[in-house]
C-alpha cells in the first residue's frame, strides 16, 4: 500500500516526468515505436494495394472471358440454326 502512493507520488511529479521523457532510453523506446508502427503500416498498405492490383486483372480476365464465351455462344448457336435450315 505504501509503494503505490509513494509511486503515484512520483510519477505524478512533473519535474520527474520530464526528466524521463528526456532521457535516453525512452526517447530510443519512442523512436524504435514509431519505427516499427509506420513500418507495419507501410507494409500493410502495400499488401492492400498488391492485392487490389490482383483482384482487378482476376476481374477483367473474367470480363475478358465471359465476353468471348458470349461470342462464342452465339456464333455456334446461329451456325447450328443455319444448319437446321
Amino acid at each position: 500500500m505504501p509503494w503505490r502512493q509513494i509511486l503515484r507520488q512520483l510519477l505524478n511529479n512533473p519535474h520527474l516526468e520530464q526528466k524521463l521523457a528526456d532521457s535516453y532510453i525512452i526517447r530510443r523506446a519512442a523512436q524504435i515505436t514509431a519505427y516499427f508502427m509506420h513500418r507495419g503500416k507501410q507494409l500493410t498498405q502495400d499488401k492492400v494495394d498488391e492485392l487490389a492490383k490482383t483482384t482487378s486483372k482476376t476481374g477483367s480476365k473474367l470480363d475478358s472471358f465471359k465476353t468471348t464465351f458470349a461470342k462464342e455462344l452465339k456464333r455456334e448457336w446461329d451456325k447450328e440454326k443455319k444448319k437446321l435450315k
